[in-house]
């Protein structure tokens, strides 16, 4: 612990909490599961490693082949000051994130983007859009 759980579903930005202990954990899946807090979105949920680091957002456009990086951006979730409280649908935002820089970038490209963009050529899945990805900047890079 901690553990993130989220809706595998659309949640309007609030399907994501951070259980810090089992307890937590088991009254959270309680909720999103058998309480319906996020409807049909928390029908499935999915529970992830805690990644320690700041968060940075990126957009990509893609064309099914190709695809341009655009700029990124620091989000503010959560309703509390410091970092604090729930996360909501979103406080604000500002790009360029000052967590980011071209070393980040590089790696992000070819240890994510690429090999994901990769991923949908071999399974023939064609996608032409907007890709939002999240990331936590670790002291390992980009996750």
């Amino acid at each position: 612990f901690p553990v993130v759980i989220k809706a595998d579903g659309l949640a309007l930005g609030k399907g994501v909490t951070i259980a810090a202990d089992a307890a937590m954990a088991q009254s959270t899946i309680d909720e999103m599961m058998n309480q319906r807090r996020f409807g049909d979105a928390g029908r499935r949920i999915v529970i992830e490693e805690f990644l320690r680091g700041t968060e940075c957002s990126l957009h990509a456009l893609v064309d099914g082949t190709n695809y341009l990086l655009l700029d990124s951006a620091r989000d503010h979730k959560r309703a509390l000051d410091g970092d604090q409280g729930p996360n909501t649908g979103g406080m604000g935002a500002f790009s360029p994130a000052n967590n980011w820089n071209s070393k980040l970038q590089s790696q992000f490209e070819a240890e994510i983007m690429q090999p994901f963009l990769r991923g949908l050529l071999q399974q023939r899945v064609e996608f032409r859009g907007l890709l939002y990805p999240g990331l936590i900047i670790t002291t390992d890079g980009a996750r």
